[in-house]
């Protein structure tokens, strides 16, 4: 059906069997407007006012909706061919629950994004089904975010924890791009592409930062990561051409491939290996640092240290 009505309720369901396209009106549900049926929920008036959107059962057909003001979103299933799930507010958007797709899933609009409580959010397993927020997202104390856009995309603007070294951020992505990270940074934050990494931002975490990639390209590094541990898990190397590597404690390098990081501002504690790297080391370090249990493979793979302070093998 076409949609031109103004509904306004407290709980407004809408039940239909084929969709439904809002071409005028508005729906005000000062509670929850719940979705459940078939077909395409086409809700995009820009007048359109609800506390929290929900859907009952799984949607098959994709959901685009329009708040003009703040929106709670509390888990969402669409998983009948390819849908995809498309959320625009003018005011804050709290998530929390599992959100599940077999297309994109895409925030837009002015307002930003509080993660409230553990949130996943899986789109669909073929190339082109991403992850988009446009705007700044933070999450709450002890929250996780996890994000698997498989072989898609996964875009975030700016992203910071609701108080220093809180709140996890996990990525699972053909390929990823991550705005810049607020001043109140996460705890952790675990990268995994199946892709090359884009390694050109700024990553600051209280406690651990674990870069992961399957790819069989030589990334190339040109960001500044700073964590009290820092692991880079990738298949083929990597090349730094700027910025820095900043881990307190422990830098941890592990894959094949061969480890490039020779900027003069990178500072570790300690540098290890986890396993075997299956191709040369090169490693700067501005101060004192501590080698511990490093093996490399491969015919003249070995491991070449520089450093600005005491080197003490352990």
């Amino acid at each position: 059906p076409t949609m031109t009505a103004s509904i306004t309720a407290p709980s407004v369901t809408l039940n239909l069997a084929a969709g439904v396209d809002q071409t005028g009106g508005s729906i005000v549900a000062s509670g929850t407007l719940t979705l459940q049926g078939a077909g395409d929920f086409i809700l995009t008036s820009a007048s359109n006012n609800a506390g929290t959107l929900a859907s009952s059962g799984n949607i098959a057909g994709s959901v685009s909706f329009t708040d003009t003001n703040t929106l709670t979103l509390t888990g969402f299933t669409l998983t009948t061919g390819d849908n995809s799930l498309t959320i625009s507010t003018g005011g804050v958007l709290s998530m929390s629950g599992t959100f599940s797709m077999t297309g994109d899933f895409t925030k837009s609009g002015a307002g930003a994004t509080t993660v409230t409580a553990a949130t996943s959010i899986t789109t669909g397993a073929a190339a082109g089904d991403d992850i988009s927020f446009g705007s700044a997202m933070t999450i709450n104390n002890g929250v996780t975010l996890t994000l698997d856009a498989g072989l898609g995309n996964i875009t975030l603007g700016s992203v910071a924890g609701a108080a220093a070294n809180q709140g996890t951020l996990t990525m699972t992505a053909a390929g990823y791009t991550l705005g810049t990270l607020g001043t109140t940074t996460l705890n952790t934050i675990n990268l995994t592409t199946s892709g090359t990494p884009t390694l050109t931002n700024t990553f600051a975490a209280g406690t651990a930062i674990n870069i992961t990639s399957t790819g069989g390209q030589l990334p190339t590094m040109t960001a500044s990561i700073t964590a009290p541990s820092v692991t880079l898990n990738l298949a083929a190397g990597v090349d730094q051409t700027g910025g820095s590597i900043v881990a307190s404690g422990t830098l941890t390098l592990q894959g094949g491939g061969t480890f490039t990081l020779t900027s003069a501002t990178n500072n570790a504690g300690t540098l290890t290996t986890s396993g075997t790297v299956a191709g040369a080391i090169s490693y700067t370090d501005l101060n004192a640092l501590t080698l511990n249990a490093i093996t490399t493979s491969g015919a003249g793979n070995g491991l070449t240290v520089t450093h600005g302070g005491t080197l003490t093998i352990a």
